[in-house]
């Protein structure tokens, strides 16, 4: 029997977005806003409306968001019709990756292929990086080598950087655990991740995230350890987070110092205290903090925006000095408001995350941010969530 054309193309289409919004391959993608990347999403409208207008909740919610973010910038003056023209992009591509996924375009099977080709892409592009730095070549493009991270310390590996390897990795793998839950009617345990046929995919993750130079990778390993969290494991997890958190500082591992410190000072709640920590870890704990907690909810700004600012403006400094910036919150809140922020929660809610209370909640606030900006992979990792939700809804048990 023939397939038809339309999930014949649905289905292509669906792999080159999955794939393109989790990687960045510098060689011909050099540059942050990807030339290849907006060609490809510039073909999302034609195949929306060639393969026929489907209302879902994708639709209906990605339209909303975008209109909350369109009409205040609108109202701001002075918008820039390209950022919102490139959100629109994002926007309109999730939605055909939404509704190809609900005309069933991947098996639970395929799915899953696609996550281990992925994952393991990303190890062995790191270990080659790895290998032609320790000879002494510090640029390949190829291999997307550059000399932007020189040493045996940091790797990007198939990102821009180590940190947005780290994220999509970590949401990778999640989805990767969530399907073989799937598969086995309940979930995976960690000696099964290191047996055939998941080993190398096992082995392969861990060696990325342990050596790719970033603390963003340390966070997520941490919070996947919850993941094995059950009955008798609760003490035994609790312990070893508890015993690595104490240890940490005697490690001679700078991103698992970096990772722990970030880790301790962003439970105190304290910006100032966060920021003397790591820097780094701050331009991202920072505004998610500031977001929740200096907003002033009696202007008006804080509930439609500041609209589409130029690189001089007052956000665009606060990365100069973040302990002096209530200033710095997220992207989304901080451009657009607090409602179009809130609409791109529900967005994610509603379409790609089914339980409030879970692990993907948990990665969502903390690596990925809560944003749904121009960045494309934070459009990548909610592709993945999508589909875990549609095959945890289907309850889909397919080999």
């Amino acid at each position: 029997m023939k397939i038809p054309i339309k999930k014949t193309a649905l289905y292509y289409a669906s792999i080159i977005y999955l794939i393109i919004l989790n990687t960045q391959f510098l060689l011909i993608e050099p540059t942050f806003i990807s030339p290849v990347k907006v060609v490809c999403m510039a073909m999302a409208p034609l195949l929306f409306f060639a393969t026929g207008l489907v209302i879902s909740k994708a639709l209906i919610w990605g339209i909303v968001y975008w209109l909350l973010c369109f009409i205040p910038a609108y109202l701001q003056g002075g918008m820039r019709f390209s950022t919102l023209g490139y959100l629109g992009m994002f926007i309109i591509t999730f939605i055909v990756y939404y509704t190809a996924i609900h005309q069933g375009v991947f098996t639970l099977k395929t799915f899953k292929t696609i996550l281990c080709t992925l994952i393991l892409a990303y190890a062995i592009c790191l270990l080659l990086q790895q290998l032609f730095s320790l000879v002494g070549i510090s640029s390949f493009l190829p291999i997307n080598l550059t000399s932007g991270f020189r040493g045996m310390e940091k790797f990007r590996s198939l990102s821009l950087e180590p940190s947005h390897s780290a994220v999509i990795l970590t949401f990778a793998f999640l989805c990767y655990m969530r399907c073989l839950k799937l598969e086995l009617g309940r979930k995976p345990t960690i000696k099964e991740l290191f047996l055939k046929p998941h080993r190398w995919i096992s082995i392969g993750f861990l060696w990325a995230m342990l050596t790719m130079g970033s603390g963003s990778a340390y966070l997520g390993l941490m919070t996947l350890m919850l993941y094995f969290v059950r009955g008798k494991n609760v003490i035994i997890v609790a312990s070893g987070l508890i015993i690595l958190l104490s240890i940490s500082p005697y490690l001679d591992n700078k991103q698992l110092n970096r990772a722990t410190r970030t880790f301790k000072a962003t439970l105190t709640g304290n910006t100032d205290r966060i920021v003397e920590v790591d820097g780094s870890g701050a331009s991202r704990i920072v505004p998610l903090l500031n977001t929740f907690t200096k907003l002033d909810l009696s202007d008006p700004q804080t509930w439609f925006g500041h609209g589409t600012l130029s690189k001089n403006d007052k956000y665009h400094n606060a990365w100069k000095n973040l302990k002096e910036s209530d200033w710095f919150i997220l992207p989304v809140a901080r451009q657009y408001g607090i409602i179009a922020f809130a609409a791109s929660i529900l967005l994610v809610f509603s379409c790609c995350i089914k339980k409030i209370f879970s692990l993907e909640t948990l990665l969502w606030f903390t690596l990925g941010m809560a944003t749904l900006g121009n960045v494309y992979f934070h459009w990548g990792t909610i592709l993945m969530l999508a589909s875990v939700r549609y095959f945890q809804e289907r309850k889909i048990n397919e080999y």
